[in-house]
């Protein structure tokens, strides 16, 4: 394994001092004093779906520090693992107690997400259901949503 890591950050660091140092092509380190983590899922058949998920964490001097992976059967969605992968690698972070740590993902959606007002109220909702147990939420298709449907399309006629 450590030869195989080897090889890979070694062939990294490589290619990250051939780039011009304005490339967002490439990895970039972190501004001094921080770390950065990269964080990646993948999918792979074996007789059943298999989730990967993996993390590597490097100083401001581009040097690895941390890694980790884990997997997983399941039938998951891309951006479930994507997600799954970043949180994985948070805990972890937290665990060895570190700070300062930006985290990179190569969906964008998930750091979109993150990003938006739409995760604080997804976790309002999530919330608002673990206070009352007695409530669900499924999916429905629109002819079965008719009413409501309807009823939104004529609320500003």
């Amino acid at each position: 394994m450590s030869g195989s890591w080897h090889k890979a950050s070694t062939k990294t660091l490589s290619v990250m001092n051939k780039c011009s140092s304005n490339s967002h092509d490439s990895w970039q380190p972190p501004q001094f004093g921080w770390l950065k983590c990269n964080v990646d899922a993948w999918f792979q058949d074996h007789h059943g779906w298999v989730t990967n998920r993996g993390w590597c964490i490097r100083n401001d001097a581009g040097l690895f520090m941390y890694a980790g992976t884990a997997w997983d059967e399941g039938n998951h969605t891309i951006i479930e693992v994507e997600a799954l992968a970043l949180m994985l690698a948070m805990q972890a972070a937290s665990n060895m107690h570190m700070e300062h740590i930006v985290f990179e993902s190569d969906s964008q959606l998930v750091a979109h997400l993150l990003a938006s007002e739409f995760s604080a109220l997804i976790s309002s909702i999530k919330n608002f259901l673990a206070l009352n147990f007695n409530f669900e939420v499924k999916f429905v298709k629109r002819q079965t949503n008719l009413v409501a449907h309807l009823l939104v399309k004529v609320v500003n006629s």
